[in-house]
């Protein structure tokens, strides 16, 4: 222990504990050394703990060979002795418990890491934990010490090499080099470490400088460890000796929190591959739990220099359908969502330049994308496609890898350093920091190496019992019945073929209440928080806690739980031997899913209820399915509406259409119910109208408004006429969206429900003024905003949006635009995405009609940002036009004609007929002049055309202005725009093309 450095004064509670480093206590601003002793080093166990612990845990902690007797008398004495520190008296002591919260620097890096302030978190690092704390005659203290002092430490190293690629990215080396070398220092072997400092030192042009760190390196690791640098490290100061240009590299790879062992020859057989310019897919193929995606983590990772554009991981585990993995692969690279009609086309087009390596894990489970991969490496020459998966994709151009188990001792008395030993070892230490093969039990752990063919998941559970079991035990409790999962190793003996009994192992060492907790937490899909697994499985957190301790369930950083695949495998078949629990626990499931739903509302922290969506999305999933196959429409009942709200909210309305679809088919299966028939049809109108798919919505709102016929459900009705007002206003039929507001407003004022009263005079208040009644539309939304701002600030952005809209055109820019800053910071708020895209848009024209082009330009460009973060295409293509406007005054007709001919496209499949016919106006007049005649003419000629299939000769006005100079001109016949049957007449077709 430290000595004495002065006496201690009282000076009441420390402002700060601090542990990294050589232990201190600031003190009033003053630092002072932590005193020598038992007590300072449980206050040091207390101030990390920051919770409250039992008695006899601390007994067992600095006196474990002491009788019970001994071991509190004992307590008892350092207690005295740790409360009469002045700065100690907020100790807490409380039945048995104690309990001291008192500020610590661990606390404050163990927050920054957590929180991804990682330049922050390397600062706050001070150096070892208790540096210099040794009490020899308390080993668990000392090995509770060492487990924190490494996680700690490997934390650090985390935080270190993500500061410094984040420093490489931007350029800033001689940073990135300063936050490496101090890694370095703090931990010589760290070769993750020596690798991104030899990659900055070259790009920072200190190419002797790398070699030199190399060697010293290679010294290092000959001398202490015995060993040598790795392949992938020997390769890149191989290529800084030969002076290849070594260039920074975008990544979105994890940071990895275990060592990764062995598998040289499978790095280098995948080095090999991706070098060729032939292997454009390569595929890892082994059954689960063979360590397929660690491998393609760690090949990726040793590529990251390679690839002009980067190295992206795109997890596969949620994804069940081909676009879905294009999707996915969008979302990676952070590209624009592409649509969902031609998203491997898109797709496509956007990589069709980009020198990439992606890496595609799990695609056993979308084996019907692969066939669409291969077409996109042929249109995308530069990309290049690393799958893991347990099967082939059976693909001419793939290159499969096979992946077996790691290496194993070749009898239990083989004592040769094999990659299944060393994971072994390195696991167990993670469990219990001093557990060492050169000490332990090597034939006991070569034999559970064999028994499990090298397998790695299996591996790694196995040694999570060295806590309790030595390898012998392990590999008795196996070697009964192993059931290899998958084998094709066919010069095996087959009892070493079988991952079961590891489970079982694991199983026969929970008692009554842990069992019945991990076979109740089967019935979740995926991750889920304390309060899930209580309400739905009767799980204790005490309970859970074990079971996460045994990793038989994985506990992630934010608290949240999730029970591996193989592990919910296994325990499912013990779920489905209970009679009747699956089905209770599956209907106990959805009924806690539907209530949490129920409680999302626009009163919740916006940014709260979409975390909420996230976290919890495959658990709502499973319930709605649940909803659905058992018909308990109740509960369906109870989710619909808020989960319209949570997806609006997150700008996936495609996903919740699927879930509405899902409903539909379930309810033409049988017998149902008329008014929720009614409101998921409303429901998904609304979703197809947010995604511009208009018939489509027209169709199911008209339904839905059949089916509410009566008096009853006046609510659902008043929804489906709003949307059916919507739709037809979208496509500018303005009659039927009159009526459909007037008839929904007094639907509202029946039931008297203010927010839907507001919503409809808002909806009225828009049309009058694109009717040009602006008097009309001021008293409609004025009514609105007074009734929003009591009930709804959803609507009351909508009607502030709506009002300075009005405003603008009575003149008054003024009080539109702070119209609108109060709306945008109020849908800020609320996180209302879709509403930005609009507000935007508004802000935008009117900052054009002021004359400021670069401020109006900025904020189009921003509401075509967020449209197409939430893919919504009518924003899309309104802010297409905005900019297209934009341009077109400037003189900048060719990036006029860019945005008008996307605006074309997006209006048309958007169902926005008089939007498209305005694009090709526009179009006509762009290409006229630039001179561009021939262009203006078939430009003409295909917006006619539009307009004829259309059949409404109202909206062929701006089409007919824009076309008199090539009538004038004879270039253009009037032949050529003649309307057929449908629609305007031939003399309407003439009167429209002449003067």
């Amino acid at each position: 222990m430290l000595p004495h450095r002065e006496e201690w004064h009282n000076s009441g509670m420390p402002a700060s504990f601090r542990l990294l480093g050589v232990p201190h206590v600031d003190d009033e601003g003053e630092e002072r050394l932590l005193p020598v002793g038992k007590a300072a080093c449980l206050l040091a166990f207390l101030a990390v703990r920051a919770d409250w612990v039992r008695r006899d845990e601390l007994a067992l902690l600095f006196w474990p060979d002491s009788d019970e007797a001994s071991a509190r008398h004992a307590l008892r004495q350092l207690l005295y002795r740790a409360r009469a520190f002045p700065w100690a008296h907020e100790l807490e002591l409380r039945d048995g418990l104690l309990r001291w919260l008192v500020d610590t620097d661990v606390r404050r890096f163990r927050n920054l890491h957590a929180a991804g302030d990682w330049s922050a978190a390397v600062g706050a690092y001070g150096g070892t934990f208790l540096d210099g704390v040794d009490v020899a005659d308390a080993p668990a203290f000392e090995a509770w010490r060492d487990t924190v002092r490494s996680d700690l430490h490997e934390r650090y190293l985390e935080a270190s090499l993500r500061a410094a690629a984040a420093l490489e990215l931007r350029r800033r080396y001689r940073e990135a080099i300063e936050t490496l070398r101090a890694a370095h220092e703090r931990d010589p072997s760290a070769e993750d470490v020596v690798q991104a400092l030899l990659r900055c030192l070259a790009l920072a042009g200190e190419r002797s400088a790398a070699d030199l760190c190399f060697a010293r390196f290679e010294t290092a690791l000959a001398t202490h460890l015995d060993a040598g640098p790795s392949v992938a490290t020997r390769t890149l100061i191989e290529r800084i000796r030969r002076g290849d240009p070594i260039e920074a590299r975008p990544h979105n790879l994890p940071s990895q929190t275990t060592s990764f062992v062995g598998r040289e020859s499978e790095l280098e057989a995948l080095a090999e591959r991706l070098r060729r310019p032939e292997c454009r897919l390569v595929t890892l193929v082994g059954p689960g739990g063979i360590g397929k995606t660690r491998l393609a983590l760690q090949s990726a990772a040793d590529h990251i220099g390679a690839y002009r554009h980067g190295v992206y991981l795109v997890p596969l585990t949620t994804v069940v359908t081909h676009t879905g993995v294009a999707i996915a692969i969008a979302e990676a690279l952070e590209l624009t969502s592409p649509t969902r009609d031609e998203p491997w086309s898109v797709l496509a087009q956007r990589l069709r330049e980009r020198e990439l390596l992606i890496v595609l894990d799990g695609m056993e489970q979308v084996l019907e994308a692969g066939g669409r991969l291969a077409h996109l490496l042929t249109r995308a020459p530069l990309l290049t496609v690393l799958v893991t998966s347990r099967e082939p994709l059976g693909l001419a151009l793939e290159w499969v890898v096979p992946l077996a188990g790691l290496e194993v001792p070749t009898s239990d008395h083989d004592t040769a350093d094999v990659s299944s030993l060393r994971l072994f070892e390195d696991a167990a230490q993670r469990v219990s920091p001093g557990f060492s093969l050169r000490s332990g039990d090597r034939r006991g752990a070569a034999r559970v190496c064999r028994l499990v063919a090298g397998v790695p998941l299996a591996i790694e559970l196995a040694a999570s019992w060295t806590q309790l079991l030595s390898p012998s035990e392990i590999a008795r409790a196996t070697a009964d019945d192993l059931d290899f999962l998958g084998a094709t190793d066919t010069d095996r003996p087959e009892r070493h073929h079988n991952l079961r009994t590891v489970f079982e192992a694991s199983w026969a060492r929970l008692d009554g209440s842990e069992r019945a907790a991990l076979v109740r937490t089967a019935v979740f899909a995926g991750d889920v928080d304390a309060a899930a697994l209580h309400a739905v499985a009767d799980a204790a957190l005490p309970t859970v806690l074990g079971l996460a301790k045994r990793s038989l369930l994985l506990r992630s950083a934010d608290g949240r739980f999730a029970m591996h695949a193989l592990v919910r495998q296994y325990v499912r078949e013990r779920l489905d031997g209970h009679d009747g629990l699956a089905e209770t626990l599956r209907l106990r499931h959805l009924r806690f899913y539907a209530d949490r739903v129920a409680q999302w509302s626009y009163g919740r922290d916006p940014s709260e209820l979409l975390a909420s969506l996230q976290r919890d999305l495959g658990e709502v999933d499973q319930a709605w399915r649940c909803a659905l196959e058992r018909a308990e429409w109740d509960a369906l009942q109870t989710m619909l509406a808020n989960l319209s709200l949570a997806h609006d909210l997150s700008a996936r309305s495609d996903r919740y259409l699927q879930w509405l679809d899902d409903a539909l088919v379930a309810l033409d299966a049988g017998p149902r119910p008329h008014e929720l028939h009614a409101r998921i049809l409303a429901q998904r109108a609304g979703c197809l109208h947010r995604l511009g798919r208009l018939d489509e919505a027209d169709t199911d709102v008209n339904t839905s408004l059949a089916l509410l016929q009566g008096d009853a459900a006046v609510v659902e009705r008043c929804v489906a006429l709003r949307v059916r007002g919507n739709v037809a206003y979208q496509r500018g039929d303005l009659a039927t969206a009159e009526a459909s507001f007037a008839a929904a407003l007094a639907s509202a004022q029946r039931v008297a429900d203010n927010r839907l009263i507001a919503g409809c005079h808002n909806n009225l208040g828009l049309l009058a003024k694109a009717q040009g009644r602006l008097e009309a539309a001021l008293e409609h939304l004025d009514l609105a905003l007074a009734l929003a701002r009591r009930c709804d600030d959803a609507i009351c952005s909508q009607v502030l949006n709506n009002l300075a809209t009005v405003h603008t055109r009575r003149g008054d820019p003024r009080r539109a635009e702070a119209l609108l800053l109060e709306s945008i910071a109020i849908k800020h708020g609320i996180g209302d995405h879709r509403g930005l895209t609009s507000t935007y848009a508004n802000l935008g024209n009117l900052r054009a009609r002021a004359g400021d082009v670069t401020a109006s330009e900025h904020y189009h460009r921003e509401s075509m940002r967020v449209a197409a973060l939430i893919d919504d295409r009518v924003a899309m293509a309104r802010a297409h036009t905005n900019l297209g406007e934009l341009a077109y005054r400037a003189g900048d007709l060719g990036r006029a004609i860019e945005h008008f001919t996307t605006c074309v496209d997006q209006k048309r499949a958007n169902g926005e007929h008089g939007g498209a016919i305005e694009a090709y106006a526009r179009l006509v007049s762009c290409s006229l002049a630039t001179g561009e005649t021939d262009a203006a003419h078939a430009w003409a000629l295909d917006g006619w055309r539009y307009a004829r299939r259309i059949g409404d000769a109202t909206l062929v006005g701006p089409l007919r202005d824009a076309c008199e100079p090539l009538v004038d001109a004879g270039a253009l016949p009037i032949e050529a725009c003649r309307d057929s049957d449908r629609g305007a007449t031939e003399g309407d077709a003439q009167r429209t093309m002449t003067r």
